[in-house]
């Protein structure tokens, strides 16, 4: 049988379709990564140091990235747009 896919659901690093609440951190690290490479990949050993997984991603605030996570506003703006994205179900869309 296979998961319907709906607008919160999303691919994996195992190819498996989950929900992001479902991400382990090697997963958020990978949606890093396929989402904006050059502005976000100096955020992986941030979050593996936290351990932000897909739960702890999608409950990110500006003021926790900028206070907690030591993040360049710039970089920390364009985070939330992509959270905000995620949860909106268009992560991957132009």
């Amino acid at each position: 049988t296979s998961i319907p896919m709906e607008k919160n659901w999303y691919l994996d690093e195992d190819n498996f379709i989950t929900h992001p609440a479902t991400w382990s951190v090697e997963a958020v690290i990978l949606f890093l990564k396929q989402t904006d490479a050059k502005t976000l990949w100096p955020l992986v050993d941030i979050f593996r140091s936290h351990k932000i997984d897909g739960k702890a991603l999608l409950l990110l605030t500006s003021d926790v990235m900028l206070k907690y996570l030591g993040l360049k506003l710039g970089t920390t703006m364009k985070l939330c747009y992509y959270i905000e994205r995620l949860k909106q179900g268009k992560c991957f869309e132009n």
